[in-house]
């Protein structure tokens, strides 16, 4: 097992930090009860959140837009060489994603219901989001050179290709069960603590050609990074209402999932006899963040039986050591192979439209 124990425990530490210090940073002041007629002010706080529906069922449900940026480190997968014909001589710059140009938006869902609980005001809820993320880059050799990053090499020199082009997709599906107290801290701030379960199942396929001025002298690499996790999640959603039925909202959370990755890869040169293909199985145990902030409206429908809402803004993700993979890279003129890991961090960010429906 491959896993950086003082790493995951510092980023850890840092994300449970900032949940507690968002929470001791909010403190009740001087207010009064809601609708009260006495307007004498006084320190309440602590009640629960309720929307006064005329006949509550206590049940809610929403569905969610996302258009989010996936970028992942650590997938360049080319030099640019200024030397036309190159040897022994290596001189450029990497290429690839993340190298100089911007990740594509991709669009995802988000679904959710829930329901509110008569023991002490909690709210049981589930939700799961799906985001597929695409994304394809290439390069000419131009007045030089392209040459491989990820690669297995047909002879004993830095070996040059005329172009390179690389695919890289990810699947999401994160699912989460969560358990949260909401209730007033003063009259216009609402705080909702809450922890819970966070699954998660990443497939990463990663998929570059390598071309040459014939077939025999393309090189293909294929590799695929899984994972599949489970662990706890604790979290922070606050509301910030500003009148009218409008509101900023925040919300941050953080999660540690014991995951197990199941990663393939294979490259070669067709026409020739050279190949490789590697399994990797490692276990490991992954940090996450989430933290979205945006602004809210909603208002009461059918006679108070119902209450609609909508909300708009941006969240980012991170996941921590997704990718996992190795890399052959060549001796040069020596012809000598080096297996070298290689690891990166998932992240996400992007716009969020979410409509709900209490009843």
């Amino acid at each position: 097992m491959n896993f950086k124990w003082e790493q995951a425990f510092s980023k850890a530490l840092l994300s449970c930090v900032g949940v507690l210090g968002l929470s001791t940073t909010l403190q009740a002041g001087p207010e009064m009860a809601p609708d009260s007629k006495d307007k004498t002010p006084r320190f309440a706080f602590a009640y629960p959140k309720d929307l006064h529906l005329a006949n509550p069922r206590d049940f809610f449900f929403y569905v969610e837009g996302l258009a989010l940026q996936g970028m992942e480190s650590n997938l360049q997968f080319v030099v640019t060489n200024s030397v036309s014909t190159p040897v022994t001589t290596l001189n450029g710059s990497l290429g690839g994603f993340g190298q100089g140009e911007s990740w594509d938006y991709n669009f995802g869902l988000r679904a959710g219901w829930g329901i509110n609980m008569n023991h002490d005001a909690w709210s049981f809820e589930m939700d799961w989001m799906w985001v597929n993320v695409t994304n394809s880059r290439s390069y000419q050799a131009g007045t030089g050179a392209t040459l491989p990053v990820w690669q297995i090499n047909d002879g004993t020199t830095f070996t040059s290709r005329g172009s390179s082009g690389a695919n890289w997709g990810c699947t999401i599906n994160v699912a989460d069960a969560t358990l949260a107290k909401p209730y007033y801290i003063s009259r216009k701030v609402i705080f909702n603590p809450n922890f819970g379960l966070r699954f998660a199942w990443i497939d990463q396929d990663y998929n570059v050609n390598y071309g040459g001025t014939n077939a025999s002298h393309a090189v293909k690499f294929r590799a695929k990074n899984d994972f599949f996790g489970l662990g706890a999640r604790m979290g922070v959603d606050t509301d910030w209402l500003l009148g009218c039925g409008f509101k900023l909202y925040s919300n941050i959370s953080t999660s540690l999932l014991a995951g197990w990755f199941d990663n393939a890869e294979h490259g070669a040169v067709p026409g020739t006899a050279i190949r490789y293909d590697m399994k990797n199985k490692p276990q490991m145990v992954v940090p996450n963040m989430d933290i979205a902030v945006g602004l809210d409206w909603g208002t009461d429908l059918g006679n108070c039986n119902y209450y609609f809402d909508m909300r708009a803004g941006y969240e980012f993700q991170m996941w921590w050591d997704q990718l996992n993979m190795r890399q052959f890279v060549s001796g040069g003129a020596s012809g000598n192979f080096t297996n070298v890991p290689v690891q990166g961090d998932l992240t996400l960010n992007g716009f969020t439209f979410r409509i709900r429906l209490d009843m």
